[in-house]
């Protein structure tokens, strides 16, 4: 997305929203984030702006099953909570939904 007239265009930045349901299940655990970050093969700042939703607005499917194994979640639970954040971050960040799934 941009904003500006043609000679001073600049990338329109988006406003981060933390994964709480994250935050909430590395909890449950007694987690760290260095310590699933570790586990999940990415660095801590990277693990850290994602669980801080600075980094990306979806989660490679990778590590979205990586997360429901270390985490101990079931993965429809997982899903509806990720949907549940996408749907904020977009209505947050006014970007328009193509398709709506039900659940």
């Amino acid at each position: 997305m941009y904003e500006g007239d043609s000679m001073h265009l600049k990338q329109k930045s988006h406003v981060p929203l933390v994964r709480e349901y994250l935050k909430v299940y590395r909890n449950k655990m007694g987690y760290s984030a260095e310590y699933l970050s570790r586990e999940l093969d990415v660095s801590a700042v990277y693990y850290r702006q994602i669980e801080g939703g600075q980094r990306g607005k979806r989660l490679p499917i990778e590590l979205v099953i990586k997360l429901i194994i270390l985490l101990h979640v079931e993965p429809l639970e997982f899903l509806k909570a990720e949907a549940s954040y996408l749907s904020s971050y977009e209505e947050l960040n006014g970007i328009k939904k193509y398709k709506k799934i039900r659940w």
